[in-house]
């Protein structure tokens, strides 16, 4: 039942308690900030857990996020103690069914990008409760990849799974500091997994409650441990699933910390085995001291500038999965040309121009087949300067999200800007021109000529007396006849898969992420100029 019973009474398991008893040293400022987060809300049932906090608190300055002090003995006997209160008697209780009186039953989750994290707490407030268990699981490979909504699930299913002989019968208050949760039991379209959950949560009697990210700290901290060796809960494996190989940000920059950027240690000894086992590696060891630009750094080995990947685990095709499904699942040019400068082994291009973008089951699945033009193409001549030829375009209609269903494509025929806005199929033409005012015209001036399709509000009036007194050119084209206009037919394109992305189950949101996808499409090197659009 997940008591242990003795003659000092009744205490918890160890089960229930091990993740508190096995939490790893902190070696960061960040770190330590997550540990004593953990006790901030549980402090009234700690005896003298000021003393003990009093030594530990200092290593959490902005001095020690940048260069985090030598472990002392005394450090590890305050985190030992710390640690040991936590999961003493004096702190956890058990939950009394037979008579509860005011008491209620809490379940606090939440959840990172590598695991979930939950604390069964028993008291009249949820402020005031008392911890009854801790939990923490680490997210399998499939896991990772799900979205947010659903890993903030994941966390409430496995902590019902977990005390399920302790929640079957009585009321439960889950506390999630994710607020779509709340809806989650009068949802109307489910996925098959969120069914599976829908099923299973069923036999409880629960209420879903919102509460802060900042006041969620428990499950917060417990969510962020370190990922360890422990046996990970998988589930029935589902196309699509790739794992998307990133360090956890979420939570880990408080209000006094500064952001930082480190390896990963265990990839780095991965990489340093793979040296000892890969055959290439093997011959390229006895050439470190003969051959020009071969060194050794810390055990890693450069040609030049570029780290060695050697053949070993997933090392490689975590490289991969950082190079395209992390920066937003673009070609291979660009994917390849954001590792080619850092990284290198032996036919990397060939790897992930044949067998790893191929193989994505994303781009499977939102990517359509680009097909040859059956007559010739009729381009228009090469502009002379950054924004003076712009092509405008209309995306639409699409599903309305925030009173927007069409989306309005500027692009510099150049390909040193676009911008995406967001706006309605029934726009005005004065309308029209107060968009390209207010987010083209106050950026990058006036362009030479517009180019278009025959739209309605392009021959307009009003267009074609603006275009007489600026001295603006209209130039004309034949729509979804990519021949003439290339620039924003391609540009909408990439705009339609890029959404696919990011939009949500109910095909609202698209309107929040335009712009991340512009940042993206920026952000990429452009396989005509060589140049992303922000370098241009």
């Amino acid at each position: 039942m997940g008591h242990h019973i003795s003659e000092k009474g009744i205490e918890a398991k160890k089960s229930c308690v091990d993740k508190i008893l096995n939490w790893p040293q902190p070696k960061s400022a960040s770190e330590m900030r997550s540990f004593l987060g953990l006790v901030r809300y549980i402090a009234t049932f700690l005896p003298a857990l000021a003393e003990y906090t009093a030594i530990l608190s200092p290593l959490t300055s902005k001095e020690c996020q940048a260069d985090f002090p030598y472990w002392t003995d005394c450090h590890q006997r305050a985190f030992d103690a710390i640690k040991a209160l936590v999961v003493s008697r004096e702190c956890l209780t058990v939950i009394d069914h037979d008579e509860p009186g005011n008491n209620k039953i809490f379940v606090t989750t939440d959840a990172s990008d590598l695991r979930t994290g939950a604390v069964l707490s028993w008291g009249e407030t949820w402020e005031s409760a008392r911890p009854v268990a801790y939990d923490s699981m680490q997210l399998n490979s499939a896991q990772k990849n799900y979205p947010v909504h659903e890993k903030e699930l994941l966390a409430v299913v496995r902590a019902l799974k977990k005390w399920r002989t302790d929640l079957l019968g009585s009321p439960v208050l889950v506390y999630t500091d994710h607020r779509t949760l709340e809806n989650f039991g009068s949802q109307k379209d489910l996925s098959r997994r969120q069914a599976r959950w829908q099923e299973f949560m069923s036999d409880f009697d629960l209420t879903f409650v919102y509460v802060k990210g900042e006041d969620n700290s428990v499950a917060d901290a417990l969510s962020r441990l370190p990922a360890d060796d422990s046996p990970i809960e998988d589930e029935t494996y589902e196309p699509g699933n790739n794992a998307v190989w990133q360090n956890w940000v979420k939570g880990n920059v408080g209000v006094n910390a500064t952001l930082s950027i480190a390896a990963d240690s265990q990839f780095l000894n991965d990489i340093r085995s793979g040296y000892t086992t890969d055959s290439f590696c093997k011959q390229f060891a006895e050439g470190l001291t003969s051959v020009p630009g071969i060194r050794s750094v810390d055990g890693l080995w450069y040609v030049g500038d570029r780290l060695l990947i050697p053949r070993s685990g997933t090392c490689r095709e975590d490289l991969f999965r950082l190079a395209h499904d992390a920066l937003g699942h673009f070609g291979a040019d660009k994917a390849y040309a954001t590792l080619k400068d850092h990284y290198y082994w032996p036919n990397m291009r060939r790897d992930l121009v044949r067998s790893y973008i191929p193989g994505c089951a994303e781009c499977q699945r939102n990517k359509s087949a680009t097909v040859k033009p059956a007559g010739p193409l009729h381009p228009l001549p090469i502009p002379d300067g950054r924004g003076t030829s712009v092509a405008l375009d209309f995306v639409g209609p699409l599903p309305k999200d925030e009173g927007f269903d069409c989306i309005l494509s500027i692009t510099d025929r150049l390909g040193s800007d676009i911008q995406i806005v967001p706006t309605t199929v029934d726009i005005t033409a004065e309308q029209l021109a107060v968009l390209f005012f207010n987010n083209w015209y106050c950026e990058n001036g006036l362009p030479d000529e517009f180019i278009c399709d025959r739209d309605k509000l392009f021959v307009s009036k009003f267009w074609k007396a603006l275009h007489k007194l600026t001295g603006v050119h209209l130039k004309m084209s034949s729509a979804y006849h990519p021949e003439s206009d290339g620039s924003s037919e391609r540009s909408n394109k990439t705009i339609v898969q890029a959404i696919r992305y990011h939009v949500q189950r109910d095909q609202k949101g698209w309107v929040r992420c335009l712009p991340l996808l512009r940042f993206q499409m920026m952000n990429s090197i452009n396989a005509s100029t060589g140049f992303s659009g922000f370098q241009l």
